[in-house]
């Protein structure tokens, strides 16, 4: 399981995905609009092999990617 911490600073369309190296989606996480405020989004990648991945967020004006390891 991966969680990510959000804030936004005002109600807005949010798109959080997770992608593996080669760009292909693996994973939807969240897709669609999140209030103002702090929200934690969680995500299962129990049925992803071992590897190197890339969370990406996109938004109203924000674009944000990070890698995760997923090991097992």
């Amino acid at each position: 399981m991966v969680s990510v911490t959000m804030n936004a600073q005002s109600r807005s369309a949010v798109r959080l995905a997770l992608y593996n190296t080669l760009g292909v989606e693996m994973n939807v996480a969240f897709d669609g609009v999140m209030e103002q405020g702090t929200r934690r989004i969680s995500t299962n990648v129990a049925g992803l092999p071992a590897g190197l991945y890339l969370l990406r967020l996109t938004g109203d004006g924000i674009s944000e990617t990070r890698s995760i390891i997923v090991t097992r």
